[in-house]
């Protein structure tokens, strides 16, 4: 199973952001929802890139990119690289029995 499974944006191109602009970005990146969303939009392509070309150490991860190691940007990332919604999936798992009972029902009904 390749380890691109289920991923519409795996490696993205680079745009022309170096890394000194990269890491003044992070610094910068302020706390409101948007400034993040822009910063983790900016930063993408890089942390793909970084993510792909080799399995890095968890600590260099945590040094180079702290943004990524908070609940939003893990959902954010999974988002952009998967173009599914992590809380639909949970929702829908924790409703299969309703939706599977409510087909079975609805099924027996139609016939």
């Amino acid at each position: 199973l390749s380890a691109r499974a289920g991923c519409v944006n795996w490696s993205p191109e680079i745009g022309h952001h170096d890394s000194e602009s990269i890491s003044k970005l992070t610094e910068n990146a302020g706390t409101s929802d948007e400034q993040f969303v822009q910063l983790l939009e900016k930063t993408y392509p890089q942390i793909r890139k970084v993510l792909n070309e080799e399995e890095p150490p968890f600590s260099k991860l945590m040094e180079e990119w702290p943004l990524l190691f908070s609940k939003k940007a893990i959902f954010w990332h999974f988002n952009k690289l998967t173009n599914s919604d992590i809380h639909l999936m949970d929702l829908i798992t924790s409703k299969c029995n309703k939706i599977t009972s409510f087909l079975k029902t609805k099924l027996k009904n139609d016939f």
